[in-house]
């Protein structure tokens, strides 16, 4: 049962996956060509702004998501109810809060952007996104509805095709002929009928006890929410900020429209590995999660242990297709080579590829309640980001702010939350992560021998050429991940349900 749980919420996570990689990949190549560098800059840092939104939750969409979790879990439905009324209005008020407080940081700010500012339009554009994303922040406490009733697979597949059809919107909007301002409406408004009306139309109709609604938070609810809230609100508002903050703080420190356009294009690229990360760690972590709930402490030394080890198969597989395809591809993706800067993109991808298991800590500290080591771990690593950043003798900007990215992510955040996992599972420590390092290094150097061989093989720079060359590095991560990411009991159940299903 838990196996074929675990795959249905695969399958949808891959669905989800195969959007971002469209949002990421196909969104920016069509932006970039189709609006050039200044545009696509200036679009790029009104996105930045208007993603800080996210630091103002206040902990409020983890706490409470957390809490109607737990509550439906332990059938405490009344309960439930009333913490998603005052989780939606808590949220909803946070994310208005946000919206305004971000758009009076860029006014405050105005001559930030200079290098990339459109006149009045880049400030709408700041506004209006600035308003989607509150908007779409505030349906954050609806959306658990789903995974409090163990229902990840359509809370995914919901949510992601709010992104898609976003997406489809932008495209549509840009093809058009429209500017920053009349694109960012488009967003908006995609925003307001996919991400906010359709979860609350379909909340409504698979669980009508659950309806959309607002409720103010009880005496009870008040005196939990303030300290854990708190807690988590300090690790996710530094996580949104180097997420968003380092794009707008590159046009404040004069980096240009170029250097910006390069520093968002890399980040993207190498962020296709975090994506294949999150892809599996949402999954894994929430069943994590219930494991802890009831107490399962072998079930979750197990998961744990399958999960890091696929985790991290996956992760070394991915790095190396990109290693070997990433600078013949950057040309067709963006028209333009020159933005392609291989030392970036190996800082980029740097953290994860160094500790493939912080995904997946950070991921079982979130379900599991405690935000200690996540606090710790995200000032710590804000603290070393900015110092590396200040201190770091690297003229060019766009590098200096990637390797203190880089830096403070492994220094900082994996000092913090490795240990605390080893704590709830001790067989997580260093023996795993070794075994682990090993797994990944051949996978990595696999994908990457058989990417670039067929490159080279085939016609020099042709597209039949990269699309074998994904095909067989494609395949070589499947072969790694049958004989260095399952277990042997793993690899018998397969084996098993494949016979059982060849005998029908």
């Amino acid at each position: 049962m838990t196996a074929r749980r675990i795959a249905r919420e695969y399958l949808a996570q891959i669905f989800a996956f195969a959007i971002t990689m469209f949002d990421r990949l196909v969104l920016v190549g069509v932006l970039i060509r189709l609006w050039g560098v200044e545009i696509f800059a200036a679009w790029t840092v009104a996105l930045s702004v208007a993603g800080m939104v996210a630091i103002f939750d206040f902990g409020l969409n983890l706490y409470f998501g957390n809490r109607l979790f737990f509550a439906v879990e332990q059938g405490e439905k009344d309960r439930a109810r009333h913490i998603l009324g005052a989780g939606n209005f808590a949220l909803a008020g946070a994310s208005l809060f946000g919206a305004v407080a971000v758009v009076l940081l860029y006014l405050f700010f105005g001559n930030a952007a200079e290098g990339v500012n459109q006149e009045s339009s880049l400030l709408w554009a700041v506004i209006i996104l600035a308003v989607a994303t509150a908007a779409r922040q505030a349906m954050a406490v609806q959306y658990a509805v789903y995974r409090a009733h163990q229902q990840f697979f359509r809370q995914t597949m919901i949510f992601s095709l709010g992104d898609l059809l976003r997406i489809i919107a932008v495209i549509t909007a840009v093809a058009l002929g429209g500017d920053l301002v009349t694109v960012s409406f488009a967003y908006l408004g995609a925003i307001i009928l996919f991400s906010v009306l359709l979860p609350i139309w379909d909340t409504a109709r698979f669980y009508p006890d659950f309806r959309f609604g607002f409720a103010l938070p009880d005496a009870e609810e008040r005196q939990r929410a303030i300290g854990t809230s708190l807690q988590y609100w300090v690790q996710s508002a530094v996580s949104t900020a180097i997420t968003f903050a380092p794009t707008f703080l590159l046009g404040a420190s004069g980096a240009g429209a170029f250097a910006i356009a390069q520093f968002a294009l890399m980040r993207t690229l190498a962020n296709l590995v975090r994506a294949v990360l999150q892809l599996f760690a949402n999954v894994f972590g929430l069943e994590a999660a219930r494991r802890i709930a009831v107490n399962d402490t072998a079930g979750l030394t197990g998961v744990y242990r399958e999960s890091t080890q696929f985790l991290a198969i996956q992760m070394a597989g991915t790095a190396g297709i990109l290693a070997a395809l990433a600078e013949p591809l950057f040309g067709y993706w963006t028209g333009n080579p020159t933005l392609y800067d291989t030392s970036l993109f190996w800082l980029a991808i740097g953290a994860p590829l160094l500790l493939p298991t912080l995904s997946m800590a950070l991921q079982l500290l979130v379900c599991a309640n405690q935000p200690r080591a996540l606090v710790a771990g995200r000032i710590a690593q804000l603290a070393i980001t900015i110092l590396v950043y200040f201190t770091l003798p690297i003229e060019n900007v766009a590098l200096r702010m990637m390797a203190a990215l880089a830096i403070g992510e492994i220094i900082g955040l994996g000092a913090a939350l490795l240990p605390a996992v080893v704590r709830i599972v001790p067989e997580s420590g260093l023996a795993l992560h070794v075994d682990l390092a090993v797994r990944g290094a051949l996978t990595g150097v696999a994908t990457y021998l058989v990417a670039s061989s067929t490159i080279m093989l085939g016609e020099n720079g042709s597209m039949i050429a990269f699309i074998s060359a994904g095909l067989m590095s494609g395949m070589a991560l499947a072969i790694c991940t049958w004989f260095l990411g399952l277990s042997a009991a793993r690899r018998m159940a397969a084996q098993a349900a494949f016979g059982r299903w060849r005998n029908r």
